[in-house]
């Protein structure tokens, strides 16, 4: 009992330094942001949409329970000599570009099932007065579940191969990442979707030429980050662990930059990879949409198939506690 209590404070110091850590480097990124403006990045401060922040927080972190929860259902159809089969099909999974995702569903819930998506097709349609509170948070709901639903698929893909990774320093860094992966797919998805949360508002202040506009947007996201660390996965130990040599060390950085390669282009640039879709094929039956995602999918799995061939497996410090 007395060990769980000292856990338990150790974990709320780490994620008070972190939240505190955010401040300063949220800080420094809307100056940036800013240009140097020291009157812009005082503006963005008061005009950042903090209910933005909280929006997107809560659907990462509703997205990311879901996915932890699917992912540790999952996790048990795959015992003993099936384990590296479900670690791939989860990585594989975690690359499948969120873009396409977001057209599949389109193409079945739009084009097949002719049900409207509310942050597209707004039916302008005020609520009667007994009923507005109840049926303004009913459209709320259902305004954010398809980007929790959809969010989850990569995510759920990620958390499986996680919790089937065989060694725990890769396990243990990869859920570090968890949080940063689950903000990345906010900005393909608010935009594509319409939302009003921080993903697309980075990339409409980041299209204006208003330094104050930018600032409050990366205020705004370090708000959504505060959220992330407060309830997302956050590793027990940070120590890094012992290297054999020179060679080793390069090993696991060319690795680690093979990887975040890997991420890079399934984040960034999976919509280069993609053709060019209009409104009528998105809206059409979602098989031909989703199997257009195999030239990102395999372009960053096998970016990340080398970078982990490449990686060492390490062994833990001698002067390291026991995995806790």
């Amino acid at each position: 009992m007395k060990q769980a209590a000292t856990h338990w404070k150790q974990d709320l110091c780490r994620r008070l330094l972190a939240a505190g850590l955010m401040l300063p480097a949220g800080a420094f990124m809307a100056w940036q942001a800013a240009g140097g403006d020291a009157e812009a990045w005082r503006s963005g401060w008061d005009r950042a949409p903090w209910d933005r922040s909280l929006a997107s927080g809560l659907e990462v972190l509703v997205a990311g329970g879901v996915s932890f929860c699917l992912a540790g259902t999952l996790a048990m159809f795959f015992p003993g000599p099936l384990r590296h089969a479900g670690f791939w099909l989860g990585k594989t999974v975690a690359f499948f570009p969120v873009l396409c995702l977001v057209w599949g569903f389109l193409g079945f819930w739009v084009g097949v099932l002719e049900h409207p998506v509310w942050s597209l097709m707004p039916t302008g349609e005020e609520p009667m007065p007994s009923a507005a509170p109840l049926e303004a948070w009913a459209r709320w709901i259902w305004t954010w579940t398809p980007a929790v639903a959809l969010a989850s698929v990569p995510l759920a893909g990620q958390a499986l191969s996680l919790h089937l990774e065989a060694d725990p320093h890769r396990r243990r860094w990869g859920w570090l990442g968890f949080g940063f992966l689950a903000l990345a797919l906010l900005i393909p998805l608010e935009e594509a979707l319409a939302l009003e949360g921080v993903g697309s508002l980075v990339l409409q202040a980041f299209r204006q030429p208003d330094p104050a506009g930018r600032a409050a947007a990366v205020w705004s996201v370090m708000g959504t980050m505060v959220c992330l660390v407060a309830a997302l996965p956050f590793p027990a130990r940070w120590r890094l662990d012992t290297l054999s040599g020179w060679g080793d060390g390069l090993r696991r950085l060319a690795g680690a930059l093979l990887k975040a390669a890997a991420w890079t282009v399934v984040l960034l640039f999976s919509q280069k990879l993609l053709p060019e879709l209009d409104s009528e094929q998105v809206l059409a039956p979602p098989l031909p949409v989703l199997v257009v995602a195999w030239k990102p999918t395999l372009c960053a799995l096998s970016l990340w198939v080398l970078g982990h061939i490449i990686q060492p497996r390490l062994k833990p410090s001698p002067a390291a506690p026991a995995h806790g």
